[in-house]
């Protein structure tokens, strides 16, 4: 009857209702602690950093060394030196000697021009 079918809507709506406001208790709690938990890392993040940067500008720096005479730029070049490189030849398109220019193959025609996009997943029950 209809006072069954009321009854039993009732019912349902009151079981769901506690059922989702026992959950936000829940979720309240779990954020809470998340949040808790970031803060803690954050924190714990800089205090790591810190340390890190006050520990490097402790350190000492010794002077880099002195170059090897052999890197001087300012030494006069030894006979044993190879020569200066020579510039690169000039290469002109009017040249008679070069091959003619080859056009580039087709493109391979593409098998799946034509298909269809992604599908979507097949629906569970349909």
């Amino acid at each position: 009857s209809a006072y069954d079918a009321f009854m039993e809507l009732k019912g349902n709506l009151q079981e769901g209702t506690k059922f989702y406001n026992d959950l936000t208790q829940l979720l309240v709690t779990f954020q809470s602690k998340v949040s808790d938990f970031c803060f803690a890392r954050k924190t714990e993040k800089e205090e790591l950093l810190k340390d890190l940067s006050s520990s490097l500008s402790n350190m000492s720096l010794d002077p880099p060394p002195a170059a090897p005479a052999h890197h001087d730029p300012s030494r006069p070049p030894r006979k044993t030196d190879p020569p200066a490189r020579p510039p690169p030849p000039n290469v002109s398109n009017t040249d008679s000697t070069a091959p003619p220019a080859v056009a580039p193959p087709a493109a391979a025609p593409n098998p799946y021009a034509g298909a269809p996009g992604p599908l979507p997943y097949p629906v569970q029950g349909a």
